[in-house]
């Protein structure tokens, strides 16, 4: 007879639908899912999350996190209480760290406690995969409106990127300009002479990449996207 696993996702993605159909070849998978989407809800979640691992705890063999949050935070301390084997799968916004966005886990307190609990708690980590361990990962927190704009960087953005999508036309800052400027900024050569008097105009975040390929460059806030790469 198959042993029980409890997995504790905060959404079936395909990668998690992926892992509960693996792991369905040798354990009776039954999961949680935890809508962190509405931060609202979170009293009720955590609740019937506390009921749920009442009703399942005793005849589980495992408890398996897809990531750490707060929809870890229970089924990892409820692992510690009832002496049993748990998993945390890192990989997501749980292993990043961007302050000048506010982009990862332990950029809100209290999720970079119950993250921080989750890794320090649990049996074993498992990295989506291994360059997540391997790689030298570096963040730099360039802060180009009060710092100012490095031309080599623009000049990079713009070329990878294009004009329009580095120009951020919706901002403050574009408001300010007058009509005739705004109507001057037709391409990259007259583009370029805005962007560098005024780096407020460049939409944000800009984050380069390395990659097999060389360097990447991503415009304006993608937080769907960031994991990916």
């Amino acid at each position: 007879m198959k042993a029980k696993l409890l997995y504790f996702h905060a959404g079936k993605s395909s990668f998690v639908i992926k892992d509960i159909e693996i792991l369905q070849e040798q354990y009776i998978v039954v999961d949680f899912f935890f809508d962190t989407s509405n931060k609202k809800q979170y009293l009720m979640l955590f609740i019937k999350q506390k009921l749920f691992l009442l009703k399942h705890i005793f005849g589980a063999k495992l408890i398996v996190c897809q990531f750490a949050g707060h929809h870890s935070f229970l089924p990892i301390l409820f692992s510690k209480i009832f002496f049993k084997k748990s998993i945390v799968v890192a990989g997501g916004t749980d292993c990043v760290s961007f302050p000048s966005i506010g982009y990862g886990n332990f950029s809100n307190k209290l999720l970079g406690l119950t993250t921080a609990f989750s890794f320090k708690s649990c049996h074993l980590i498992l990295p989506v995969h291994q360059t997540l361990v391997e790689y030298d990962y570096t963040y730099q927190p360039n802060d180009f409106k009060k710092q100012g704009l490095p031309e080599k960087n623009l000049d990079t953005w713009l070329k990878e990127s294009g004009w329009e999508a580095v120009l951020n036309r919706k901002g403050t800052s574009w408001r300010k300009l007058s009509p005739e400027e705004q109507l001057s900024v037709i391409n990259e050569a007259t583009a370029r002479p805005f962007l560098m008097a005024n780096p407020s105009l460049v939409k944000r975040p800009v984050i380069e990449w390395q990659s097999s390929k060389g360097m990447e460059i991503s415009v304006g806030f993608q937080p769907n996207e960031w994991p990916l790469r």
